[in-house]
């Protein structure tokens, strides 16, 4: 599949390739999320310029080979230029929205099959309004559980999980538990089932911090130290290995490279994962995943290349970071990009390309 200690770089050549059609979106799309089931469906949600710039959710189907758009009966009232995507275990996509046309509330939907219609998760009222930033992840138990800077406490974090039971999103801890406001906010769940929040923390004068939900009793602690980047962590984006190691990407800005660095919490230490700001320019529009055999990717717009794309992905028996067919991917510049893993493992990217704002997906391939 790709170069690793399990796969020597002999045993084939792989490059990516698109799924489906290229550009498949309309012009001036916004941001893009990314899933795939186990089954190879894979599910993109991005902004609709000439919709006046609502959701879309649209599926891939690997017996049509065609992207689809999943209609139904609409998603947003109005604008959506934050949102995040996430599959249940029976592959049902959900999506978390901020609508500027419900007074900025947070909103989760999934797609119905038999009435092929987006039904809202929970009671509408029992999901803020105001919100600016959040994130949506499933727990090991199929439930959706939903990040968010909460404005009712000043910006700081709150999370909530989807109980079916009582149909109703209940607080996991305290609302606004962070101790100050935070930003580039960012949701992992372990196998355990625990939460863990990454941000931009403003009262570390935008260093990174990280918390996890230890239970009812002790509620959120701190995950390792608090503020522990030497500099400012933008674009914050965390993810948790099979393992349940967790890592914490970010494009640092110490000494204002904002280059990207990538950390794993190990015995209660934030170790940077390789070299600190490694990747070759500033990075844009930075996602990261693990793969399933525990390889931390991550995938960017490359400011130093235009917008270039690039994925590189973590070689533990080397110690370095390497290329994912650079040769490939670096002549297609983005403005936009996410990062999944299909059904065999291989990766996949999903992109806004930089001039046309049209939504392409390619996966790694023989």
């Amino acid at each position: 599949m790709f170069e690793s200690k399990d796969t020597p770089p002999s045993a084939r050549a792989e490059h990516f390739q698109y799924v489906g059609d290229a550009d498949f979106s309309t012009s001036g799309s916004y941001s893009v999320a990314l899933r795939v089931n186990r089954d190879g469906m894979a599910y993109v949600a991005f902004t609709d310029a000439s919709d006046s710039g609502r959701a879309v959710v649209m599926r891939f189907s690997p017996a049509s080979r065609r992207w689809e758009k999943l209609d139904g009966s609409g998603l947003s009232v109005g604008a959506v230029y934050v949102f995040d995507l996430a599959l249940g275990p029976d592959g049902t996509p959900y999506l978390a929205f901020i609508d500027e046309g419900d007074s900025m509330r947070a909103t989760v939907k999934h797609w119905e099959p038999d009435s092929q219609r987006w039904e809202l998760v929970g009671r509408k009222e029992a999901t803020p309004i105001g919100v600016s930033q959040l994130a949506l992840e499933m727990d090991p138990a199929g439930e959706p559980v939903l990040a968010y800077k909460d404005e009712r406490h000043f910006g700081r974090a709150t999370v909530l999980r989807y109980g079916k039971a009582g149909n109703e999103w209940n607080t996991v801890g305290d609302s606004g538990f962070t101790d100050a406001e935070v930003n580039f906010l960012s949701l992992a769940i372990d196998p355990a089932g625990t939460p863990y929040v990454g941000y931009y923390d403003e009262e570390r004068t935008g260093r990174g911090s990280a918390m996890r939900y230890v239970g009812q009793a002790e509620g959120w602690k701190p995950a390792g130290e608090l503020g522990f980047s030497p500099g400012k962590a933008n674009n914050v984006v965390m993810a948790i290995g099979a393992d349940g190691t967790p890592y914490f990407g970010y494009a640092d800005g110490f000494d204002f490279t904002f280059k990207a660095t990538v950390r794993r919490l190990t015995a209660g230490t934030w170790a940077p994962v390789g070299a600190e700001s490694f990747s070759s320019g500033q990075v844009l529009s930075l996602a990261m995943a693990i793969s399933p055999k525990g390889a931390p990717y991550v995938a960017f717009c490359n400011y130093d290349q235009g917008g270039a794309l690039n994925m590189l992905r973590w070689d533990d028996a080397a110690g370095a970071w390497r290329d994912v067919d650079a040769s490939n991917l670096a002549v297609i510049f983005g403005r936009s990009v996410a990062l999944a893993f299909g059904p065999s493992g291989e990766p996949w990217i999903a992109f806004v390309k930089k001039e046309s704002g049209r939504l392409s997906v390619m996966r790694l391939s023989e």
